[in-house]
């Protein structure tokens, strides 16, 4: 990508910063727009506190701010403890708790709160964000469980898939920071530093562009497994309805009809006969009145 030409009026680091607005604005948009977007297709039963994460979102916060997200504390009973030494829990991890350290939630303290608001206003931050809501939703799918994915090898990593973007995402950060604003007084007017400048701001922003790459095939993933799950639903919903037998369904409904048809008959008949015996009792119950 090369940088946009300038116009008749503009300097080349003012048509270089128009540049980078617009992209920004545009990525920006597109990166909310998935994540909000994604939280809405959780049910609302389903949707977590504010305080309360999803671990691959845990993983992006800890990665983002240098963190071992394997320090995070994995035992419930000291979940006020956000990480530890080892003493409190010493039995190393297995793939069974890795596997289930990935499948709980976490509650932020309140430096952490700060911490992932900060990340989600970050410019660049904010993808790996929006990587990580994406992998928790995948990883929340009951689909995801199935074989299908492994005998197909079409199964990601999710928490490596986040580990490596936030890490990224967070190199390319430090590298816009070493960069610094554009170059001012004298220096805004050396040729060789402005293009210096640019060279290097546009290679940073060429990286951020193939990170929202990166960002949009694993939301065209996560349509994906929805779509499976969607299917999966509906598959197993006619294989519960294919499991009724409609011989046994005909047959007992033949039987209920005329079980009420007799039914009818039997009040029918159990009224004429009511009639008759109470008619047949009348003279004998006037015969008993005049004896007494």
């Amino acid at each position: 990508m090369s940088p946009t030409a300038p116009t008749p009026t503009e300097t080349p680091l003012q048509a270089l910063a128009r540049e980078l607005t617009s992209h920004y604005v545009e990525r920006s948009k597109r990166s909310t727009a998935i994540r909000d977007a994604t939280k809405a297709s959780i049910k609302k039963r389903d949707r977590l506190a504010d305080r309360d994460v999803h671990a691959l979102e845990a993983v992006a916060l800890d990665v983002w701010h240098g963190r071992d997200f394997a320090r995070r504390n994995r035992s419930r009973a000291w979940s006020w403890v956000p990480f530890y030494d080892g003493e409190l829990d010493p039995t190393p991890d297995t793939p069974d708790t890795t596997a289930a350290r990935l499948r709980r939630t976490y509650t932020l303290s309140g430096d952490e709160q700060k911490d992932h608001a900060a990340m989600v206003a970050d410019p660049i931050g904010q993808f790996a964000v929006t990587a990580a809501v994406l992998a928790a939703r995948i990883n929340a799918y009951p689909v995801w469980r199935h074989d299908f994915f492994d005998e197909h090898s079409v199964r990601i990593d999710l928490a490596n898939e986040v580990s490596v973007f936030t890490d990224r995402a967070r190199r390319l950060r430090h590298t816009q920071k070493v960069l610094g604003p554009q170059p001012t007084g004298d220096l805004r007017h050396d040729t060789k530093v402005v293009d210096t400048y640019i060279s290097k701001a546009t290679a940073i922003d060429r990286g951020i562009g193939a990170l929202m790459e990166r960002l949009e095939a694993l939301d065209s993933y996560c349509d994906v497994v929805a779509s499976i799950q969607r299917r999966k639903n509906k598959y197993d919903y006619l294989a519960r309805l294919n499991g009724i037998d409609d011989l046994e369904l005909l047959v007992d409904d033949d039987l209920d009809r005329r079980e009420s048809e007799r039914v009818r008959d039997a009040g029918s008949l159990s009224d004429a006969l009511a009639v008759v015996y109470l008619d047949t009792r009348a003279p004998l119950t006037k015969t008993l009145a005049g004896t007494d």
